[in-house]
Formats: C-alpha cells, structure tokens, sequence
C-alpha cells in the first residue's frame, strides 16, 4: 500500500480523530513508521466536525513524532495548491483535449 501510495504521489493521512484512540495509536505507530522509512509523504488532519475538535489537528501533529516523521515529511498547503492545480489543468486538458 504504501508502495502504491508513493508510486501515485498520495499522502498517508494521520488523523487527530482516530489519535485520541491509545489503541489505534498503538496499532498504527509501525505502519507510520514503515512508510516514514520508505519516504512516503503525509498529511495531518482533525478530523474535525465541531470547531471544538480543532485541537485534534495539535494531537496529529504531536503524534508524527513518535514514528520519528519530520516537519519537511509533511505536505504544505502550497505543495496540497499546486497538486489542485494541476489536477484542475489535467481535467480541463481531457474534456477539451481531442476526442
């Protein structure tokens, strides 16, 4: 998966929600850090359904430390843009490309 997942240039998600779960910190900290040795890159979300769960993004963030990913490991909002962008140009590309 996390092959696939590096091949198709897409993200681990570390989700806050689940965080708040011991054992599903527990049974997911060694596939974190196989895909951090493997060079995969992530995201961090909330999981956030109430402005109150916003502290969910803070418990993601902290939790990236424990399999030993980095900061620079991390998707930035101008890297999460520029894949929208392209993707919007590679859209249009195929609707009015030849047919």
């Amino acid at each position: 998966m996390i092959d696939l997942a590096n091949e198709h240039a897409v993200a681990i998600e570390i989700n806050g929600g689940a965080a708040q779960c011991r054992e599903y910190r527990e049974a997911t900290s060694a596939f974190f850090g196989l895909a951090r040795e493997m060079d995969a890159r992530f995201t961090i979300t909330a999981d956030a359904h109430h402005p109150d769960d916003m502290a969910r993004l803070d418990l993601a963030l902290d939790w990236t430390h424990a399999p030993g990913i980095h900061d620079e490991r991390l998707l930035t909002a101008h890297e999460l843009r520029e894949r929208q962008r392209r993707k919007i140009v590679c859209s249009a590309s195929q609707e009015f490309g030849p047919h």
